[in-house]
């Protein structure tokens, strides 16, 4: 898709995840087979009200194609984001950005039969990646490269892309339901199946600027996203009912109607 349509679908998407923790990952998969819809499970966090007291302020910001590394200084890791808005709260400035590859997951079948992510800090990752890793190098060569990012793997490299994917799901999936594609299926040692996923939902990271290096941002810590989330969110809702009284959506739709 073109910079400009993800743009739009990644306004229209209000449940997208805004993943903002330093150290958890930003969705959860649990839904039973043979669809491989993800089903996102919300954090504690979320139930936490903003108050009046809170100054805040909401903007997006022009397209740009320059890649802003978003870091993880828990372990000293990045993800290279496209910025989309800033939000500035009681004075601090917090960059919402997506990510410049593919999101993706690695996830396996549990007892009950339902798809789950294994977890980017999970020992378990630890062992299956490097054989994911492996898998791709094997089936693609130099052309896509998985890359363990912080808040989400990524798939790094041309990927063909079915923009008609979300059309073919089933119109009754649950809207709390992420729609994932799955791209690659192996085999461990002991037997277990482990599937690579693309996420389809728009999937956005939340940092501050790197007081030592502008030109970074740093993902939050729990404690801030805890704090910060609550009150990001309903920016975005704001933000999002203000284009539609514009009919900014509808000229979208009329534009990239088949």
């Amino acid at each position: 898709l073109e910079k400009e349509k993800m743009k739009y679908y990644y306004l229209l998407a209000l449940c997208c995840v805004l993943a903002a923790s330093a150290s958890t990952t930003a969705f959860q998969i649990g839904v039973s087979k043979p669809s491989f819809a993800a089903r996102r499970i919300r954090s504690s966090s979320s139930s936490i009200c903003a108050t009046s007291k809170n100054t805040v302020s909401f903007e997006w910001l022009p397209d740009s194609d320059t890649p802003v590394p978003f870091v993880d200084t828990k372990g000293n890791n990045f993800i290279d984001c496209y910025v989309d808005s800033v939000a500035t709260i009681d004075g601090i400035q917090y960059t919402v950005g997506s990510p410049c590859d593919h999101p993706v997951a690695l996830c396996i079948y549990d007892e009950q039969d339902e798809l789950v992510t294994i977890e980017l800090e999970d020992e378990f990752m630890d062992e299956v990646f490097p054989v994911a890793e492996s898998v791709i190098e094997e089936q693609f060569g130099e052309d896509l490269v998985l890359v363990r990012t912080p808040q989400t793997l990524t798939l790094a490299g041309e990927l063909d892309v079915d923009e008609d994917t979300d059309d073919d799901e089933d119109d009754e999936i649950d809207e709390e339901e992420e729609q994932v594609e799955l791209l690659v299926t192996f085999d461990l040692d002991d037997g277990r199946e482990v599937h690579l996923v693309r996420l389809l939902d728009p999937v956005s990271l939340v940092g501050k600027v790197d007081q030592l290096n502008p030109n970074r941002r740093l993902l939050l810590s729990t404690d801030e996203s805890a704090e910060i989330m609550p009150i990001l969110e309903p920016l975005y809702k704001q933000k999002l009912d203000e284009l539609q009284g514009e009919g900014f959506f509808e000229d979208e739709l009329d534009e990239h109607s088949p």
